[in-house]
């Protein structure tokens, strides 16, 4: 047995050699033409990185003085992040139980409304909160309300289907048990489905605010208010040390916010 199958495998090693050979060829063109299309230039990152050195130096070497000023911004923006994870997850609860498949799929009705929702919501989710913070800038002007806007439209779809998952999990046990003793879709929802989902709600929802303060930074580059709006006031002045202290500001806030609710969601769930 051995003889025959020694033969029928040296053929392969050449194969073998022959595809890696094809893949690495393929790889390298794959990477080149990204490299093109994407504008890979080399010499002119070189040429430019000076400015990069000047910024950086503005990290090294703040001006403190600009401190009491950005108070206003940073409270602007967690401002911005909170009120917009928190209209963004009332918005999220009552949409995530039409979202839920082991709520929903009972009826043709309730089917074709769990379809229908999610389909929307899917949509929703898939727009960045960029985009819809230019598009809130067109309907509420510039200002941190088109932030507050955008956020809350973004957290509603990322939360729902998150809490909808959580309503999927659930033990169905203790809902059985509720409409054993006879009662009613809101009694099963109250006392059976709520108890079970609140903690993966909190925890969610801090998760959302976490995402949401990094979202509420950026927006200020377009004008809606916060961080973002005087940093790049800082940057287009050629203002580098009070844009080093800010950045180190955001940076600050940021990690305490992402710290603090990974704290919290490790003691809930």
């Amino acid at each position: 047995m051995a003889a025959s199958t020694a033969p029928s495998a040296e053929p392969a090693r050449p194969l073998r050699a022959l595809l890696t050979t094809i893949g690495l060829v393929a790889a390298i063109v794959a990477v080149r033409q990204l490299a093109i299309d994407t504008e890979v230039n080399v010499p002119k990152f070189f040429e430019y990185a000076p400015n990069m050195a000047r910024l950086a130096s503005g990290v090294f070497n703040p001006d403190l003085s600009v401190l009491p000023m950005l108070g206003k911004y940073v409270r602007e923006t967690i401002e911005i992040a909170l009120l917009g994870t928190l209209i963004g997850a009332a918005l999220a609860v009552p949409v995530s139980f039409v979202m839920a498949r082991n709520l929903m799929r009972r009826t043709a009705v309730t089917t074709g409304l769990y379809y229908v929702v999610r389909a929307i919501l899917s949509v929703v989710r898939t727009v960045p909160t960029l985009l819809w913070g230019l598009l809130f800038l067109v309907a509420a002007g510039p200002g941190p309300f088109a932030g507050v806007l955008a956020i809350s439209a973004f957290t509603m779809g990322l939360l729902a289907k998150l809490y909808s998952e959580a309503i999927e999990s659930i033990d169905w046990g203790q809902i059985e048990a509720v409409s054993a003793a006879g009662g009613t879709a809101a009694h099963v929802i109250r006392f059976g489905v709520v108890p079970q989902v609140f903690p993966f709600f909190v925890a969610h929802t801090l998760y959302g605010f976490e995402v949401n303060t990094h979202s509420a930074f950026v927006l200020g580059f377009i004008g809606a208010g916060g961080m973002g709006f005087i940093i790049l006031e800082f940057i287009q002045q050629f203002m580098y040390r009070p844009t080093g202290t800010a950045l180190i500001v955001a940076i600050a806030i940021t990690l305490a916010i992402d710290y603090s609710s990974a704290w919290l969601r490790a003691r809930i769930l």
